[in-house]
């Protein structure tokens, strides 16, 4: 959603966040949060604490492949989709 915000607009992502249903939401409770916040005080400055969400939550998933355009994710042990 950030990205697609920040590419192409906030329309064309709220576009896609109501016609996205194959998508499974995983939301931030304060125990994710917190989990995030503490790997963020052991992360290089340039990972942010919205990347480590998605690490934890890509770890809990047994998600091991990442559709993601930056390096954090590739440091992080996922595989980028399409290399």
């Amino acid at each position: 959603m950030a990205l697609l915000q920040h590419r192409l607009g906030r329309d064309a992502a709220l576009a896609f966040a109501s016609e996205a249903r194959a998508f499974e939401i995983e939301w931030v409770d304060e125990s994710l949060h917190a989990s995030a916040v503490a790997a963020l005080r052991g992360a290089p400055r340039s990972v942010g604490l919205v990347d480590q969400v998605s690490f934890l939550v890509m770890r809990r998933c047994q998600i091991d492949e990442a559709l993601a355009f930056d390096r954090h994710f590739a440091a992080a042990g996922f595989r980028l989709y399409g290399t």
